[in-house]
């Protein structure tokens, strides 16, 4: 079984790869001031140097004076901040986004943001509605993050190793948390799931070992494998819904008691290879 810990690791490669695989360039003919021209997509403008990628994968740099006006007006229109939809406040510098039809997902967070984050629930008029893989991913100083009500899916690895964050309060309106969500976020003490999800992915609170309690909501039906390993301090998992379908090693290497509703189906002695008790017992 000691595969699974290289879950986090496989998810994140995987990203990498599906998103290599996905992502289609987007190709522009850019063009030299002596005229000649080139179809090739976008990577970076730094210090007057523009990186730029042909279609057969080769990566070659420009000086920026040396391409066309239209170029660098492009250029210096892409590197401005966008302006707010009137009436919305801006969007934090921290983050990054994308667009798609009217649904706005979170894709990045800028690895050296810290403190508290607040996402809105809007961005240029498009309502936020996914935290995207690996969003937040290294973020080691972010502390806590509001998500607005209307995100419906937290993807893999969205806050791995954010291990400053200590709170994360999950809106009612999230469905799906992916794998490996919350893998070692040490600050991590309590979280609430709400009845809203159905599912907990892969190893996704693995590692959070500052993590004491935590209480789950009747709509979530499945737990992924080794969700809670290596939480050495979880004493409590509450869940108020019937039995879900556990996956192995839920609890690896953690030894939480289980308190449940009387009135819940599907509970034996024993969950996860760990007691069941009913909240009534709960010290």
């Amino acid at each position: 079984m000691r595969i699974f810990v290289l879950l986090p690791l496989l998810i994140v490669l995987g990203m990498s790869f599906s998103a290599a695989q996905d992502a289609k360039p987007e190709l522009r003919t850019w063009t030299a001031v002596n005229g000649k021209e080139v179809e090739a997509e976008f990577i970076s403008n730094e210090k007057g140097v523009v990186k730029l990628k042909l279609k057969s994968g080769k990566i070659f740099e420009v000086p920026l004076n040396k391409l066309s006006k239209a170029d660098q007006d492009f250029l210096k229109a892409k590197s401005s901040p966008k302006e707010p939809t009137r009436g919305e406040a801006p969007v934090s510098p921290s983050l990054k986004y994308e667009i798609k039809g009217d649904a706005v997902t979170i894709t990045g967070g800028d690895k050296k943001v810290s403190g508290a984050l607040t996402i809105l629930a809007t961005i240029e008029g498009k309502a936020v509605t996914s935290i995207g893989n690996g969003a937040f991913m290294f973020c080691s100083s972010l502390t806590s993050i509001t998500i607005p009500d209307g995100v419906t899916s937290i993807g893999h690895a969205a806050f791995l190793l954010c291990s400053s964050l200590t709170s994360i309060p999950i809106p009612d309106s999230v469905t799906s948390i992916g794998d490996s969500v919350f893998d070692r976020c040490t600050s991590l003490t309590s979280i609430t799931i709400p009845k809203s999800v159905t599912s907990i992915g892969h190893q996704t609170f693995d590692g959070c070992n500052s993590l004491t309690s935590i209480t789950i909501g009747n709509g979530v039906t499945s737990i992924g494998v080794r969700a809670f390993s290596r939480c050495t301090s979880l004493t409590a998992v509450t869940f108020l819904g019937n039995a879900p379908k556990a996956g192995e090693e839920v609890f690896y290497e953690a030894t939480p008691t289980i308190y449940r509703k009387p009135e819940a189906k599907g509970w034996g002695d024993t969950f996860g290879g760990r007691p069941v008790k009913l909240i009534s017992e709960k010290p």
